[in-house]
């Protein structure tokens, strides 16, 4: 039979063995239940092992601990608790790469659904765009000097580049048939995404993805 000193051994072992295998693990769900799993090895050892600096160490992992449990809830609350409706989860299947429900939840209450015929100018080059638009459905035509350079359709950002850049239109927008489009105010967009860095990052690199796939 193992010891007390052999089977805390044991604990350590353990602990490591999973902290080190959830290096490789590519799906984060999983890596947080195994690192949850390697803390509380890692806790059992230390309090076993009667020495300060492991106790030191056990405090962090029950951190730790609370920190994945918390990230499960989200996702959790994601999967199962937040429900999107159909029209909704149409869109976030363009944003989901970059954001997860909840947060695309969160930015797309600060939208509004705008609706232009045919015909209509939505940006004129050379001057201030003040939103930033995503078309849900039709499509627009890209001019610059007058001359076209590219259509738009259903999933794509028009006014992004003045977003990221903060620099006037260096196009001109037209719908090129009935355009359906969310439109946000850049201003009070910026400021919501201002409150949380890693949100603004995720956003802008959605944006940029779209930007050079055109």
């Amino acid at each position: 039979m193992l010891d007390n000193y052999s089977l805390n051994s044991l604990f350590g072992h353990l602990a490591f063995l999973l902290t080190g295998m959830s290096f490789f693990m590519k799906d984060i769900f999983w890596l947080r239940i195994v690192s949850i799993l390697a803390s509380i090895l890692a806790i059992i050892y230390a309090i076993f092992g009667h020495n300060e600096i492991l106790l030191l160490q056990a405090y962090w992992h029950g951190l730790f601990i609370c920190i994945h449990l918390f990230r499960l809830y989200l996702r959790f609350h994601d999967l199962y608790i937040l429900k999107l409706t159909e029209s909704e989860k149409k869109i976030y299947h363009y944003f989901k790469s970059e954001l997860s429900p909840s947060e695309f939840k969160e930015i797309l209450n600060l939208s509004i659904k705008l609706k232009n015929s045919e015909g209509e100018v939505l940006i004129h080059q050379g001057k201030p765009v003040q939103a930033i638009n995503f078309i849900i459905e039709g499509a627009v035509c890209i001019k610059k000097d007058n001359k076209i350079i590219a259509s738009l359709s259903t999933g794509s950002f028009f006014g992004e580049l003045s977003f990221l850049t903060e620099n006037p239109a260096s196009s001109t927008v037209t719908a090129q048939t009935s355009i359906s489009y969310i439109c946000w105010d850049q201003e009070v967009l910026k400021k919501y995404l201002n409150k949380e860095s890693s949100l603004f990052v995720n956003f802008q690199k959605l944006l940029i993805k779209k930007f050079i796939n055109y």
